[in-house]
């Protein structure tokens, strides 16, 4: 035996009965299937057991330490703690998990119930949409059956006219039969005619009163009609509010529901990374323990073959044999032996010993070594299986990935087919052919408020409007894009928008309801949350890639198509004042501000975010958007109504002062024009805009707008001092385009000025209706507007001025 064996050996207890091979595959197989069941998906309840038998055998484990040397014993403490972390790890990513599960599942539950509660919802709406188109359809029954009767009682009328101018013919023959006839005839025949001129009186009469009664009965079922009308307009404008509002809480809930559950997928990604990372270090540092083993391994191999090949139960069996063959020679040395031999002999038989207690504590440090190297080598192996199962489940997840990728692709396909503008398209198809029945228009405007003034009679027959009012409304409409229509309920302020449209548009005359889907003017209920120009023009939906259009907007669209390019269209927005028009009519007031002139078009942002190529297919982009901005021809005008009371807004100053403003008053004269037939106010957009043209650019409306200018400059110190108000450049632009206007249409230069004064400079809340306007100031305007322009006492100004000025009196 070596020196070295000698050197090295010692004796020392033997360690506890190591543990299996089969134990501890046992062992690293199931914490190889614990790790892989750490994923969101795979976590069970029956993980639970297994977690507690590998602590189970860690602790068996722990009691055969103590024999290992100490950098084995480092690391077996190591990958003990290594082991408790990852099972912490594990609980927590599972408690984590099952929590966003529940969640998950809550909200899955929640969103469930609001889809059921929107479906019924969204019956409940269709029934109602049903039923107000039955009642529209009953309405436009009831509106042609009541033209039906007016037509009749017209004929009627026509009838007792032609009797009446017959009744005075023949009254005019009598009379000259009286003339020649005897003087003893005269009595009698005096008697006869007087009999047959009551008689006719009688009959006259009581066709007038029946005439009477049935035309009040008309005019109050027309009357219910048009309040049944405006209560389907309200009622549908609801319906589509709370339509549109359902809309984008669904679209909301789906939007949740896509972010929970990406946040979802976002978790389990990163707890999946995270144990692919631990695994590859894990991988990596006992792939070189590994290593180190093999070498071990190696020298254990050496160190046996040194042995002769021996193993350890040959090993002993020598050391038993050599131990018998030391007794016996020690038997042989007391009975035989000298005391020298017999010591030699005793030298012999320790040294025998040494070896063999020396080889015995090589033995046990081999056998531990082998045990720790076979239990590393199981701990590759357990590894090994784990990567394997790993790339199994990163193969099926890359699989549901692409099939996941595959569906998006598919619908995002679908998504990029999809109509965007399902309505403006609509209005294409609708609207295609150009209208050419336009009346032929002579270019003057007197005639033409003439015209309109009869229609306009026929049309609303309890509504009347004074030449004055359709000369400063047509003066209006030269003057800017936008004309704000002020005063109590009831004095006509949509009607007039309406049927001005109706007639010079639509060429309607009130005889007949209009039954088309779209007319020259489209009337919009402003409501009180409006914000932006998305409540007017509709607004863009992302995940559904689709456009939702407003009423508005379609009209405004329709509005440049062939079929209207070159009629007026009407944009009424009913109740302008219920919301700022500064917020959600912005865009409008500061596109027509930029625009050259009052007769240019110009375009406001409608959405954003299209791809070109797809503004660019004339397949499914509209043909009069101008990529993602909708035109404004120089055929519309912004008609806004308004009332003044605690749920209204006051306009801006730069609201008012952008645009024509009339005050409405309810006039129950009726006015008196001249009998047109049908058409005659039928005129072209364009044939208005070159009337309108004409009188601004003739001589005699240029000396006229003059005039006015300065009338209104001996006003500039007055106002300066009395209130520091002044005017500038556009007011100057407005006289230019109003005044010659009004005249052309048979007003004068001094009702142009009493209107631009009243609604311009001394409007309510600018001089008129202000707390700290003092009496005197007011008085000193009022007699310099007398005195040095001229106006009457009648005018509008000098009332508004009296009435300023006697609330002062009173203290209001």
């Amino acid at each position: 035996m070596s020196n070295k064996k000698k050197k090295d050996g010692k004796k020392g207890k033997l360690p506890p009965p190591p543990i299996s091979v089969s134990s501890l595959n046992d062992i690293f197989a199931k914490k190889a299937e614990d790790v892989v069941g750490s994923a969101p998906k795979d976590i069970e309840s029956e993980n639970q057991p297994r977690i507690e038998e590998i602590l189970a055998n860690a602790t068996a484990l722990d009691a055969t330490k103590e024999f290992l040397p100490e950098d084995d014993k480092n690391t077996l403490n190591q990958l003990f703690a290594d082991l408790k972390d990852a099972i912490a790890a594990y609980k927590q990513a599972k408690g984590s998990v099952e929590s966003r599960n529940a969640e998950l599942d809550k909200r899955s539950g929640t969103l469930d119930d609001k889809e059921f509660k929107l479906e019924e919802r969204k019956e409940s709406l269709d029934t109602r949409e049903s039923s107000l188109s039955d009642r529209e359809t009953s309405i436009s029954n009831r509106e042609t059956s009541l033209q039906d009767r007016e037509n009749s009682l017209n004929a009627r009328d026509e009838s007792i006219c032609d009797r009446e101018r017959n009744i005075d013919t023949r009254e005019a023959d009598v009379a000259k039969r009286e003339a020649e006839a005897d003087a003893g005839f005269i009595a009698k025949e005096a008697i006869w005619k007087q009999d047959a001129a009551d008689k006719l009186n009688e009959k006259l009469q009581a066709i007038r009163d029946d005439l009477k009664t049935k035309r009040d009965q008309y005019n109050a079922d027309h009357d219910q009609l048009v309040k049944d009308q405006e209560q389907c307009r309200l009622e549908l404008g609801a319906y589509e509010a709370k339509k549109a509002a359902l809309k984008e809480t669904e679209d909301r809930l789906v939007k949740e529901h896509e972010d929970a559950v990406a946040d979802l997928r976002a978790e389990y990604d990163r707890i999946l990374s995270s144990y692919e990372a631990d695994y590859k270090k894990q991988y990596d540092r006992l792939d070189k323990r590994n290593a180190a083993l093999q070498e071990q391994i190696s020298q254990f191999s050496d160190i046996r073959a040194e042995l002769g090949g021996h193993s350890a139960s040959e090993i002993n069996k020598i050391i038993s044999g050599l131990k018998a063959e030391v007794t016996r020679l020690n038997l042989e040395v007391q009975n035989v032996g000298s005391a020298e031999f017999q010591q030699t002999l005793e030298e012999q038989v320790r040294q025998y010993k040494d070896e063999c207690e020396a080889l015995t504590v090589e033995k046990n440090e081999l056998d531990a070594k082998l045990l720790q190297l076979r239990k590393k080598v199981f701990d590759v192996d357990g590894l090994k299986a784990l990567n394997k199962t790993l790339e199994t489940h990163n193969k099926a997840l890359a699989e549901a990935q692409n099939q996941l990728q595959n569906k998006l692709d598919e619908l995002t396909s679908k998504d990029n087919n999809k109509d965007i503008f399902a309505e403006f398209r609509g209005i294409d198809a609708r609207c295609s052919t150009p209208y050419n029945g336009f009346s032929q228009a002579d270019g003057n405007l007197k005639t033409f408020v003439n015209a309109l003034g009869y229609q306009l009679s026929q049309y609303t027959p309890n509504l009347f409007y004074t030449p004055q009012t359709l000369q400063l409304f047509v003066g209006g409409l030269a003057m800017s894009r936008l004309i704000l229509l002020q005063g109590i309920s009831g004095t006509g302020k949509t009607k007039l928008a309406q049927a001005f449209s109706s007639i010079v548009g639509d060429n309607l005359d009130g005889s007949q309801p209009f039954k088309g889907q779209e007319r020259c003017s489209c009337i919009v209920p402003v409501q009180a949350g409006w914000r932006d120009n998305q409540d007017l023009l509709g607004y863009y939906n992302a995940f559904e890639k689709k456009f939702y259009e407003k009423p508005f907007s379609k009209g405004l669209y329709a509005a440049s198509t062939p079929a209207f390019k070159n009629r007026l269209f009407f944009l009424i927005l009913d109740e302008m004042n219920l919301s700022h028009p500064e917020q959600y009519f912005a865009d409008f007031i500061s596109a027509m501000e930029q625009a050259n002139s009052v007769s240019d078009s110009f375009e406001v942002d409608l959405l954003s975010g299209i791809p070109n190529e797809i503004m660019e297919d004339k397949n499914r982009w509209p043909l009069f958007l101008n990529k993602e901005r909708i035109v404004v021809p120089p055929n519309v005008w912004f008609i806004g109504t308004a009332n003044h009371d605690e749920t209204t807004m006051e306009f801006a100053d730069k609201t008012y002062d952008r645009a024509h403003v009339m005050v409405m008053d309810k006039n129950t004269q009726k006015p008196n024009y001249t009998r047109v037939g049908k058409g005659a106010a039928h005129w072209a957009a364009s044939d208005l805009r070159e009337a309108f043209d004409n009188a601004q650019n003739s001589t005699d409306g240029k000396s006229k707008a003059d005039w006015v200018k300065t009338k209104l400059d001996s006003l500039k110190d007055v106002l300066k001092k009395e209130f520091d108000v002044s005017f500038g450049n556009r007011l100057e632009r407005q006289i230019g385009n109003f005044v010659p206007v009004v005249c052309a249409a048979g007003g004068t230069k001094e009702l142009a000025l009493d209107h631009l004064i009243a609604t311009k400079i001394i409007r309510r809340g600018k001089i008129t209706g202000l707390f700290g306007v003092q009496k005197e100031s007011l008085e000193t305007l009022r007699d310099e507007i007398l005195t040095g322009i001229g106006l009457t006492p009648n005018s509008q100004t000098i009332k508004l001025l009296e009435q300023d000025i006697a609330a002062k009196e009173r203290g209001a």
